[in-house]
């Protein structure tokens, strides 16, 4: 296993506390989740299938450590600037403080909670960049927390930092967690569908002429059908439908750097 890998699965399984007024109670906290979880070992892809809806899960671990490589020095400079400013690590406003302490230039702030995405935990984070006047990937790290509680407002582990190891890996990093493609097996290369927003449409890529259609959204109601009891994805044309993360892509990069 690999440092980041390590600091991922370190992250998933960090307590991040409880608060009365949560659900936790009823129905659990990631973090408490997690203890009992084979993280390392479940799929990329997480498909469950029922008789009339389908859900798709993007595994946070296996997700991040295909885009991210662990910074352990800037990691340890953010925990030494904490300590000796006295300030608070889970304040966003004491995280960019520090990264202008720095001379640093801040990029951008998100929350995956804010748009439609396939990753199984929310994730937070700050971009930035070490040169000011150059944002290439060698210069850009990420300062992250995962979501480990229940109520999304609070509960997100202690930040740590991350580089990207590849060019562009930033803004497919943002970008990749909504995407996906479903693919027919009777044709894999011509007949599939894409969708940018999570699954809330699905739209027809394929050339074969199979299930043509120009637009296809994801109601499944002409094109695909559950088989709950088969554990699979039924197309129209006879062929099962796979579901394939973009970002798998990049996975199969770090574990060949990795190997």
């Amino acid at each position: 296993m690999t440092q980041t890998e390590k600091v991922l699965l370190e992250m998933l399984r960090e307590n991040t506390g409880v608060h009365f007024l949560d659900s936790g109670g009823a129905y659990g906290r990631h973090w408490e989740r997690n203890q009992e979880r084979d993280i390392v070992h479940e799929p990329p892809v997480i498909v469950d299938i029922e008789d009339d809806w389908l859900d798709i899960r993007f595994s946070t671990f296996h997700y991040c450590r295909a885009y991210l490589e662990y910074d352990e020095e800037l990691t340890q400079d953010f925990d030494r600037w904490i300590e000796e400013t006295e300030s608070n690590p889970y304040i966003v406003a004491h995280q960019d403080q520090w990264i202008k302490d720095r001379g640093w230039n801040i990029i951008g702030h998100g929350n995956s909670y804010e748009w439609e995405n396939f990753l199984d935990q929310v994730i937070q984070f700050i971009t930035f960049s070490l040169d000011p006047n150059d944002v290439d990937s060698d210069n850009v790290r990420l300062l992250l927390q995962i979501h480990g509680g229940c109520d999304v407002r609070g509960g997100y582990t202690k930040p740590r930092i991350f580089k990207a190891p590849y060019d562009d890996v930033m803004s497919d990093f943002l970008y990749h967690m909504s995407q996906a493609m479903a693919i027919c097996s009777n044709d894999p290369q011509q007949h599939y569908w894409i969708t940018d927003d999570a699954g809330v449409h699905w739209y027809y890529r394929g050339t074969a002429g199979l299930c043509e259609k120009e637009n296809w959204y994801l109601n499944w109601e002409d094109h695909v059908k559950y088989g709950k009891e088969q554990g699979k994805i039924l197309c129209s044309c006879g062929g099962e439908v796979t579901i394939i993360g973009m970002f798998e892509d990049y996975l199969t990069e770090a574990e060949e750097d990795g190997a």
